[in-house]
């Protein structure tokens, strides 16, 4: 039972201090992640990289920087309402602020096209239209509660007792969840059955799955975190604390993402071994040699053994695809070799 709010006038100081501590420790995480996307961000723009990037991808970075920079000068302006504005006003934690409802749909507007662009890359690998379809209606269904969460909150206490927007903001936090682990699932899932049983291929396959999971946990935990404070806690604002800085660890993982791979190519190139390539077998027939090869991120074939100073065609188109190397894209090309 979570009892009913007490009155303002009769709130002690260490309620006021679970109010308010929350939201500056939150604002206060998040302007240290958009200070960490921001050095990204110029990493990203000074690469050369860059120029060969889609327009899309392009889009995308550009619509993150926009929306992070919006959400974090929105959050600086709500500690100042309630810190400087409103300081000693105890009338005003009735009140609404803008930049506290907006803070579930400024949150969609940074996760979900990185959630987009996940699900597109699962369906490259595992070309399950049934699996896209569920990430898209995951990812759609996360976009239109968090957008009703930030509508219903207009005009209700940030603080009440929650009964009106409980179930809304439970669902939204529990699909975002959901789409997160779907995601990492669909990868760990393709990545087990792609086992040969083979050490070498094995190893990789495990470091990718590893990661798979550490990629997901950070913003899986934070949304717990929300989704467990707000329902159990709802007179204090300590789900800010998880809330307000959510959508740059979103940004984050995309942008180290994109800023990796140079060092990946680096990685790719050399000699026979073409830096952390290992030759598993060697088929022969009457079109030729075919060399089956394993990389660090991708499985791929390509004809005879050679010395290369930079990744074969196949490979650097790869290399080119900015999600293949995060989120664990393990696939297996057979090229026929003439």
């Amino acid at each position: 039972m979570h009892g009913t709010r007490p009155s303002l006038s009769f709130m002690s100081e260490s309620a006021i201090k679970l109010l308010l501590g929350p939201i500056l420790i939150g604002v206060s995480v998040n302007t240290f992640l958009y200070g960490v996307c921001i050095t990204q961000f110029i990493a990203y723009y000074m690469s050369k990289r860059r120029l060969e990037d889609s327009q899309a991808t392009r889009y995308l970075v550009a619509w993150e920087l926009l929306i992070d920079s919006f959400h974090s000068i929105a959050s600086i302006y709500f500690i100042w309402l309630y810190m400087v504005d409103n300081f000693l006003n105890a009338a005003f934690l009735e009140a609404a602020p803008w930049p506290l409802t907006a803070v579930p749909l400024l949150t969609a507007m940074s996760a979900c096209p990185i959630q987009l662009f996940l699900a597109h890359r699962v369906f490259s690998l595992t070309r399950s239209r049934y699996i896209y379809a569920m990430l898209i209606f995951l990812t759609v269904a996360n976009a239109g509660l968090a957008t009703t969460t930030s509508a219903l909150a207009f005009g209700v206490a940030p603080f009440d007792d929650g009964s009106r927007l409980k179930p809304v903001t439970d669902s939204w936090l529990s699909v975002s969840v959901a789409n997160d682990m779907a995601i990492t699932v669909s990868l760990v899932v393709y990545l087990n059955r792609s086992r040969t049983g083979l050490s070498k291929t094995d190893t990789v396959i495990d470091r990718l799955i590893r990661s798979a999971i550490e990629s997901a946990a950070v913003a899986t935990l934070f949304a717990i975190m929300i989704l467990i404070t707000f329902t159990r806690l709802p007179f204090t604002g300590l789900h800010l604390m998880f809330s307000i800085p959510l959508g740059r660890i979103y940004t984050s993982t995309l942008l180290s993402t994109l800023n990796r791979r140079e060092a990946l190519e680096q990685d790719l190139a050399g000699t026979q071994e073409l830096g952390e390539l290992a030759f598993l077998q060697t088929t022969n027939n009457s079109r030729g040699s075919m060399g089956v090869v394993v990389f660090p991120i991708i499985s791929i074939q390509f004809q005879y053994t050679a010395t290369y100073s930079s990744p074969p065609p196949v490979a650097q188109e790869i290399i080119e695809d900015p999600f293949l190397p995060t989120f664990l894209i393990y696939r297996l090309f057979l090229v026929p070799l003439v």
